[in-house]
C-alpha cells in the first residue's frame, strides 16, 4: 500500500476529495454506530489509513467517534450506570496508553506497513468471529470478564482505534435484559474511553492541524449521522447491517494484508 505522505510544515494538504470522503465516512459510521450500538471505529478504519498517515487516521477516528457517542450517552444518561464500567475503564486506561506509545515507537521507526498488516489481520479475525462464532461465545458478568474486556478493548483502541467489540460482548452479558440499558452504558463507555484515548494521542503528538480541520467537517457529518441513525433505528434491521459491515471488514482486511 502506498504510504500517505506527511504534510510539509505550514501546508495542510486538504483537498475537496479528502474532505468529501471524510464527511461520507463519518456520516455512514455514525449511522452504523447509532443503529447497532457500535462499529464507528471499525467502519472508518477500513478506509482512513488509505487517506491519511496512520497516526492521523487513528486520531481522527477516535475524535469523530466521540462526537456521536457523547451525544447519545447524554441523551440516555438516565439509564447509564457508571459502576458497570469502572473496572473495564481502569484496565482500558493502562492498556490503551501502552498501546498508543507502542504505535508511536513503530511509526518513529518507519513501521507503518507493519501496523497496516496488523490492522488487516484484526479486521479479518473480527469479521470471522462476528459472522460465525459470536453466538457461541458468552461472557459471564464478573470482575475477571470486566478486566479482560477492558484490557482487550484498550489494546484494540490504542493500536487500531476500534476497541468496541470486547466491551460489546461484556455489556451484552450484563445488560441482556434491557436493550436501552445496554445502549446507554456502551455509549457511556465509548464516550469516556474516546476522551481518554484522544488525550493520550494528543500528548503523543498525533493531533495535527489537518486532523483538527477534518474534525470540523467530519464532526458536522457525525451530528447529522446521529439524527439520521435515530430515525432509522426502528426501520433498519441491525443484524443485516452488521453482516454487511462484517463482509466489508474481511475484504478490507485482505487488502491491507496484501498491499501494505
Amino acid at each position: 500500500m502506498r504510504r500517505c505522505a506527511r504534510p510539509k510544515e505550514g501546508r495542510l494538504f486538504l483537498t475537496l476529495k479528502l474532505v468529501l470522503l471524510i464527511v461520507l465516512l463519518s456520516l455512514a459510521g455514525t449511522v452504523i454506530q447509532r443503529v447497532s450500538g457500535f462499529g464507528f471505529g471499525i467502519f472508518v478504519m477500513m478506509f482512513l489509513p488509505m487517506l491519511l498517515p496512520y497516526d492521523e487516521a487513528t486520531t481522527l477516528s477516535s475524535i469523530l467517534s466521540g462526537v456521536s457517542t457523547i451525544i447519545v450517552a447524554w441523551r440516555l444518561r438516565k439509564k447509564c450506570e457508571p459502576r458497570l464500567v469502572l473496572v473495564p475503564l481502569a484496565a482500558f486506561a493502562v492498556l490503551s496508553t501502552l498501546s498508543i506509545r507502542f504505535v508511536k515507537i513503530l511509526l518513529s521507526e518507519g513501521n507503518q506497513a507493519l501496523l497496516l498488516r496488523l490492522l488487516g489481520a484484526v479486521l479479518i479475525a473480527l469479521s470471522l468471529y462476528f459472522l460465525f462464532l459470536k453466538k457461541r461465545v458468552a461472557l459471564r458478568p464478573n470482575t475477571g470478564a470486566a478486566l479482560g474486556a477492558g484490557a482487550l478493548s484498550g489494546v484494540l483502541s490504542g493500536l487500531f482505534s476500534m476497541g468496541g467489540p470486547p466491551m460489546v460482548l461484556y455489556l451484552l452479558a450484563v445488560c441482556c435484559d434491557d436493550n436501552d440499558r445496554y445502549m446507554a452504558n456502551i455509549q457511556m463507555y465509548f464516550a469516556l474511553t474516546t476522551v481518554y484515548a484522544t488525550a493520550v494521542r494528543a500528548v503523543s503528538g498525533f493531533i495535527t492541524a489537518r486532523v483538527l480541520l477534518l474534525c470540523v467537517f467530519g464532526g458536522a457529518a457525525a451530528l447529522l449521522g446521529v439524527a439520521v441513525g435515530r430515525r432509522l433505528f426502528d426501520r433498519l434491521r441491525p443484524e443485516q447491517l452488521r453482516t454487511l459491515v462484517y463482509i466489508m471488514m474481511a475484504l478490507s482486511g485482505l487488502r491491507y494484508l496484501i498491499l501494505a
